[in-house]
């Protein structure tokens, strides 16, 4: 597969909206002089200017979570990524499965036991 392929742009990853492109000018990020520093610098931004939450959807777009400041495991990779293709840094999602248990208590009870194993 080439690289190209994971620097598009795609409907969740609208990395050419206005908000995204002024973020990264007014980071600097796409002068800095190394794909890890621009990695790093993206990376730290989404890590700590983005807040941790729950929004409605799990499949919000990039400039979505951007302008909403917060968002979960997913959604911030989301807008990680679309960053990081932004500055011409090829990127894939890589997902897998985890176990219920770590919703217990956090769901109510007939809830937990109707989901499945693994999610």
């Amino acid at each position: 597969m080439k690289a190209t392929k994971y620097l598009q742009s795609t409907k969740l990853l609208d990395y050419k909206d206005l908000k995204i492109q002024r973020l990264i000018l007014s980071n600097g990020w796409n002068s800095l002089l190394s794909d890890s520093a621009k990695i790093e610098a993206v990376y730290n931004h989404v890590r700590d200017r983005v807040l941790y939450g729950y929004s409605t959807d799990f499949d919000l777009r990039a400039s979505e979570v951007l302008s909403l400041g917060y968002g979960n495991c997913l959604t911030k990779t989301t807008l990680l990524m679309a960053l990081l293709r932004a500055l011409g840094i090829p990127c894939r999602l890589k997902a897998g499965t985890i176990s219920r248990v770590i919703f217990r208590g956090l769901l109510p009870s007939i809830e937990y036991r109707l989901m499945d194993k693994t999610i």
